[in-house]
């Protein structure tokens, strides 16, 4: 089975594509630090399948500050995916 990993900044829609793609529920708010702790849900096509893991937020990629984003930097970069999907949303 494929395996990817969902990453990007604080509250730009992580948890919610999670959700639509696996039917995981997964808490959301309108505030930063909501998604903790890994969250792991299957996309199933047919016979095919991908697991999908929701990461914290992530605002200070090259220095992490909170333990949640360092979990997510340190899985992202040495878990073990087939690619990471990056969800960001632009500012204006």
């Amino acid at each position: 089975m494929k395996r990817y990993a969902i990453i990007g900044p604080p509250n730009v829609g992580k948890s919610a594509l999670f959700y639509a793609l696996t039917g995981v529920f997964v808490k959301t708010a309108n505030y930063p630090g909501t998604t903790l702790e890994l969250q792991k849900g299957v996309v199933k096509k047919g016979s095919y399948s991908v697991e999908l893991v929701d990461l914290s937020g992530v605002l200070n990629p090259d220095s992490p500050i909170d333990e949640d984003e360092k979990l997510a930097i340190k899985e992202a970069l040495e878990g073990e995916y087939d690619g990471v999907i990056v969800v960001a949303a632009p500012t204006f």
